[in-house]
């Protein structure tokens, strides 16, 4: 193929233009009920109580996790879709909450925790990580996932979260 250029391209350093990114989407597509989702998202996080203070809350609203969801699946059932938005919530409140402390101590009390979280994920109501809101939300979590999903997708699902964790 020969080198074709724009003339407002910038000379190509491989020797030839790459083709145009194919995007069959048109710009800017989001699912017609994105709000709804961040509303009822919001709703699921401060039923639990998430978030301990207003601050924290802010970050992770700023996440925007049901929007974005919104935009990689804008034709997407809604329940699976606000299911997938919790979840996303939930993660970076679980992430945020490890903290930034360094150090072996630190890091066995991090795998301690992976460990834990994961085997509430794999067997629900093993009762390995201490009560508290974000507790109370995976195990919500877990018993929505499990009764969505295929026995398949559950296993494809929870290694996923081996592999995050």
């Amino acid at each position: 193929m020969a080198p074709v250029y724009r003339e407002d391209a910038h000379p190509s350093r491989i020797g030839w233009q790459l083709p145009p990114f194919y995007w069959p989407f048109e710009n800017g597509l989001i699912h017609p009920k994105a709000a709804e989702l961040e509303e009822r998202a919001i709703a699921w996080i401060d039923a639990f109580g998430l978030y301990p203070d207003a601050t924290e809350r802010a970050w992770g609203l700023a996440t925007r996790s049901a929007d974005f969801i919104s935009r990689i699946a804008p034709y997407g059932d809604v329940e699976p879709m606000l299911l997938f938005a919790e979840w996303s919530y939930w993660a970076f409140a679980a992430d945020d909450g490890q903290g930034s402390d360094s150090g072996a101590a630190r890091t066995a009390a991090v795998i301690d925790q992976g460990t834990r979280l994961f085997r509430t994920v794999e067997a629900p109501g093993s009762g390995l990580l201490p009560p508290g809101p974000h507790t109370a939300a995976l195990e919500d979590l877990v018993a929505r996932t499990r009764a969505m999903l295929t026995p398949v997708q559950l296993h494809r699902f929870t290694e996923g979260i081996r592999d995050w964790v």
